[in-house]
């Protein structure tokens, strides 16, 4: 399930110094049990909807070998930022990425402050 995942999200992908990169953005995970995949970043570097379209991608990827997604919530970025064609966007707060997340499956969950979201695979048996 997971190596599946990992090779067809790496084919479909390219490094990026600590980072894969896909289309306009860049994304830094790991993996922590056998069927999930633990996302640290998502970070639109062309333009503020290249995060989402990698989104979708990771998602309907997950969907497919049936690997759960999780996260922090954590900006990486709040207020005016630049793309690569000097064009300005701002970033998502939390709130914001909360209800971003929870549009593609996701479930968030509080404690201690922090913020996760975890997002099961669709179709799961």
């Amino acid at each position: 399930m997971l190596a599946l995942f990992l090779k067809e999200f790496e084919e479909a992908t390219t490094p990026w110094d600590r980072f894969r990169k896909h289309g306009g953005s860049l994304v830094k995970f790991r993996t922590i049990e056998p069927d999930i995949f633990r996302v640290q970043n998502f970070i639109a570097i062309e333009n503020p909807y290249a995060a989402i379209k990698t989104l979708i991608f990771t998602c309907n990827l997950a969907d497919k070998h049936k690997v759960t997604i999780t996260g922090m919530v954590q900006p990486a970025l709040v207020g005016p930022s630049v793309t690569q064609e000097n064009k300005f966007f701002v970033g998502l707060d939390k709130k914001r990425l909360i209800k971003l997340y929870e549009k593609y499956g996701f479930e968030s969950n509080e404690s201690d402050g922090k913020i996760t979201v975890i997002r099961r695979p669709k179709n799961e048996d």
